[in-house]
């Protein structure tokens, strides 16, 4: 409800391409998780109409036991959807300071490693441009413009791990999470550089081809192996690349046996062979090009 007034008043808080009257379209999405949702998405449907914006929104039925992790890949998929409909330049979310501090310390938990640990930012196609501004400061601002806003009762629901981390860190001093999000910022611009150099030696091993030979692959170690499979996988344009997956490519090209097909996903198997791995085309079994 801030970005949304943000945006229509043009706060100087906001980056310039959002206050150079945009095209904006308001999504919402209802999980279907608690009965009561339908208030949330009649409070942002007002709004948008009193602000003279599109919107669209989908009703889901998840249910009460559905996962964070469930709701999260139902609502990209629906808020991707539109992105692809009004061709948009990007979706716009309103994750704030406290949500990068609450993501880090769960994917900490997790075992992600340093991706984990700057993952949740702006990047192409996705804005966040409320990431500078703190849970307190965003209210400070919703109470200053008498900006109204629906509370979710389920955040206080400690089945989600993030609630739970969210009520601890309530309690926790906020010099601390400014400098713990600081440092964060740090190692967010770290991994962009070292992603970049990843990049890099990559585009000159594979030569214009989604091949990877073997002959260097093998003197890699598994945490670095790893992570050119990622780059790798995300360069042949992939989805759903997971831990599992880029965990097997990683043995089988280290020690597999010439032959071995593997499923990569829908359109996309590799092909071992006894000097590299390509990637092919499951119709045209060619391989494809970078």
């Amino acid at each position: 409800m801030v970005l949304l007034h943000m945006i229509k008043h043009k706060s100087e808080l906001l980056p310039s391409y959002l206050r150079d009257t945009p095209h904006i379209v308001v999504a919402h999405i209802d999980h279907g998780i608690r009965p009561n949702s339908y208030r949330d998405r009649e409070c942002v449907h007002k709004v948008a109409n009193q602000y003279g914006y599109e919107f669209e929104y989908i009703e889901l039925e998840l249910g009460t036991n559905a996962s964070e992790e469930e709701a999260r890949i139902k609502r990209y998929e629906f808020l991707d959807q539109l992105q692809n409909k009004y061709h948009a330049d990007a979706v716009v979310t309103a994750h704030h300071s406290d949500d990068v501090v609450e993501t880090a310390i769960i994917n900490l938990t997790r075992g992600t490693g340093r991706k984990g640990l700057s993952s949740l930012k702006s990047i192409p196609g996705r804005s966040r441009p409320l990431l500078s501004l703190t849970k307190e400061e965003i209210i400070a601002y919703a109470n200053e413009h008498s900006v109204g806003w629906n509370e979710d009762e389920t955040n206080q629901d400690l089945r989600y791990l993030r609630n739970r981390v969210r009520i601890k860190l309530q309690d926790a001093d906020q010099q601390w999470k400014d400098k713990f999000a600081t440092q964060l910022q740090k190692i967010s611009e770290s991994n962009d550089l070292i992603d970049t150099q990843i990049a890099t030696l990559l585009q000159y091993r594979l030569k214009g081809k989604q091949v990877l030979s073997r002959t260097w692959f093998v003197k890699l170690d598994h945490s670095m192996a790893c992570e050119f499979m990622v780059a790798f996988l995300k360069k042949s344009q992939v989805q759903n690349i997971d831990k599992k997956l880029v965990e097997r490519l990683v043995v089988l090209l280290k020690a597999g046996r010439p032959g071995i097909q593997i499923d990569i996903d829908a359109d996309t198997c590799g092909m071992l062979t006894k000097r590299s791995l390509r990637l092919v085309d499951r119709k045209t079994r060619k391989t494809r090009i970078v």
